[in-house]
């Protein structure tokens, strides 16, 4: 995992270098990283303002339980993993107290040692909840194109493009459909809309398999509920806009949303990891029937609504000299 994937993805000496030389010919005054934290190191080392935007409170692999990596069906050799967790966790406290101002939408929760690291740097680490930003000049959704009758209830349901198997990908949809067929008994006129797994639209007996769609926003308020993978972007983007949702795990080999699943499940949002088709039956009727409250966590998890303006100030006081003097 470190040798693989983490040198070359997050700790590259080359593009460590690349960011330094262009910092150097630009002349930057600050640079933000959206968790890119090659380009946090080459700031920190050419000595320039950074700002570090972040959905994780510390690298995937620090906040995942040997226990949960077990449950996923790995080979655990826990000595190594705890010492890779520990190196981690040094590199990263590096980089949170050798940024000048690090932003987050992800909501503090003292069970997660990261978060009480993070919130021990007072001044300069701020949670500003939900920081979304409406598209402009989409077009609205043509729902007849689509094949999904609006004025009847119908599921979305996606698979992350994150998602680590394409096993589980495949084992989702099926397991969605299942789920699908025996909530179709209960309200005959519910269809399950399904995101990503098909190049046109197709409507079969009230399955509508779709291709990605840029203006999901509207397919989504206009749905019973939505379904997907606890990617932090749409957990926000669910919570902005007050959308019924369950956040799913086809198993915990998807270690690398666990530590997000883990958050919604203290907080009170439905989640569920597995494939028995009569528990994910029994949470979604749950949801359908109105018996789920998400607004005392949606409101923890976007407490203002105002994300972009909050995030947007404090890069400004930055800039100003305003902050950190």
């Amino acid at each position: 995992m470190i040798s693989k994937y983490f040198i070359p993805t997050f700790f590259n000496g080359d593009k460590i270098l690349k960011y330094l030389q262009i910092i150097d010919e630009l002349e930057a005054d600050l640079v933000i990283s959206d968790y890119n934290i090659n380009a946090s190191f080459a700031a920190v080392m050419a000595g320039v303002k950074s700002v570090f935007v972040t959905e994780r409170h510390n690298f995937t692999l620090v906040d995942v339980e040997i226990e949960d990596l077990l449950v996923g069906g790995f080979d655990v050799n826990q000595e190594e993993i705890l010492s890779a967790q520990k190196d981690l966790n040094h590199l990263f406290k590096w980089l949170v107290k050798s940024t000048d101002l690090i932003i987050t939408d992800k909501l503090f929760l003292d069970s997660f040692e990261s978060d009480k690291f993070l919130k021990s740097n007072i001044g300069k680490v701020y949670f500003t909840g939900a920081m979304y930003f409406e598209r402009e000049h989409l077009q609205p959704l043509d729902f007849e194109y689509l094949k999904i009758d609006k004025n009847s209830p119908y599921i979305v349901c996606t698979v992350s493009s994150t998602t680590m198997l394409s096993k589980n990908k495949e084992n989702n949809f099926q397991f969605y459909i299942d789920s699908y067929k025996r909530l179709k008994k209960d309200i005959p006129d519910l269809q399950l809309v399904m995101l990503g797994n098909s190049d046109k639209p197709i409507n079969d007996s009230g399955i509508v398999k779709l291709p990605y769609l840029p203006n999901w926003k509207e397919l989504i308020q206009n749905s019973s509920i939505l379904i997907s993978h606890p990617g932090w972007i749409t957990v926000t983007e669910a919570a902005y806009l007050n959308i019924p949702s369950l956040f799913y795990l086809s198993s915990f080999s998807e270690y690398h949303e666990l530590e997000a699943y883990r958050r919604l499940e203290e907080i009170g949002i439905p989640v569920y990891s597995g494939n028995d088709v009569s528990e994910l039956y029994n949470i979604l009727k749950k949801i359908l029937l109105g018996e789920v409250n998400y607004s005392k966590p949606y409101t923890r998890l976007s407490p203002t609504h105002d994300g972009i303006e909050e995030a947007t100030g404090l890069i400004m006081e930055l800039i100003e000299g305003k902050k950190n003097e």
